[in-house]
């Protein structure tokens, strides 16, 4: 396949080079729908569709990521395509499980986090080949290199625990108990779905029927950060920014539930992941990286600057007052960056 690629960088006929970029597209589209299968597994059948989707966006990607390495118009070379590829498909279904299942992404965000601050629990990421997984469980298992259990069935209804108490003294119980149940290393998806089918956490919508609605009900926040044109002046107002406020308040926003609302604007059409990375003056390819790991600390922020972390936290404090007097009258706008 590399070959294939140098062949492909090399080629200065325009039919020989489509005709080489059409090889290695066809080569290397079994490797993006590997990963986008196994990724999407907890999908449903209705949502096939979306599996293909994904894959068609990744092949479109990797064609205007390929075509730009032979112009010479990317300065970052592609070592392997299909670990590129595999790379790109995993970023995909991030993205697309970000917008497809916020319940779902948050309480795996909360489980992530107890999983790596628990001394007796990990998460770790396996990886055979092109082949690339989340694995959690107890840090005696990773330690140890013990091997997975196989894939559990439907969410293993027989683990049957009372995990109406959220507090985390309560999860860590929960979590103990899940992996005695278990007894080996388990993908940590499905220990989402473990915990979301324990926990009743769903995101199915429900139809609200407006007879029965009361409409002098408080909204719900998150139906004010929707709210299209009051994200898309926010987001006009964030690029105009000085660059380092723009750095210290998004890479460090954090919602009520403490992940990043960032992911609200592609999901809305408000701003592309691409179209972020302009914004924050980072490279592309960096910030897809950095995506997964979003709200970062502020030493993270500080590094990044070449400033100490009290002057990232003014800065962001200095880009706040900025965006509360620029759009005072947008109260959905400015609950976004509280």
């Amino acid at each position: 396949m590399d070959l294939l690629l140098e062949s492909y960088a090399k080629c200065d006929e325009t039919d020989a080079s489509e005709e080489l970029l059409q090889k290695l597209v066809g080569v290397v589209r079994p490797v993006i729908e590997s990963v986008v299968q196994r990724r999407l597994v907890f999908c449903t059948s209705a949502e096939f569709q979306d599996r293909d989707d994904v894959c068609g966006e990744v092949v479109v990607g990797l064609i205007c990521r390929l075509r730009a390495f032979r112009d010479g118009e990317s300065t970052i070379p592609i070592e392997s395509v299909s670990s590129y590829a595999a790379t790109a498909a995993h970023h995909a279904c991030d993205e697309y499980l970000r917008r497809k299942y916020p319940q779902r992404r948050r309480l795996k965000t909360k489980l992530r986090y107890v999983l790596n601050t628990e001394p007796q629990f990990a998460v770790w990421e396996n990886v055979t080949g092109q082949n690339r997984a989340w694995l959690c469980g107890l840090k005696a298992w990773q330690l140890q290199g013990n091997e997975p259990a196989r894939r559990l069935s439907a969410g293993r209804q027989d683990i049957s625990i009372r995990a109406t108490d959220r507090s985390r003294r309560s999860v860590v119980a929960m979590l103990a108990t899940i992996f005695d149940t278990v007894q080996s290393p388990i993908l940590l998806d499905e220990l989402v779905s473990i915990v979301a089918r324990l926990w009743g956490v769903s995101d199915r919508l429900e139809t609200i029927d407006p007879e029965k609605s009361n409409s002098s009900l408080v909204p719900d926040p998150e139906s004010h950060l929707v709210q299209r044109s009051s994200l898309e002046r926010l987001w006009h107002e964030i690029r105009d920014l000085p660059i380092p406020q723009r750095v210290a308040l998004l890479l460090n926003l954090r919602s009520g539930e403490g992940d990043s609302p960032i992911v609200i604007l592609p999901f809305m059409g408000i701003a592309s992941i691409r179209q972020i990375a302009e914004v924050l003056n980072i490279p592309a390819e960096e910030f897809a990286e950095l995506w997964n790991k979003l709200p970062v600390d502020d030493q993270m922020i500080a590094g990044r600057l070449a400033i100490t972390r009290q002057q990232v936290i003014n800065l962001r404090k200095s880009a706040r007052e900025r965006l509360r007097r620029r759009i005072a009258s947008q109260n959905a706008a400015t609950d976004f960056v509280e």
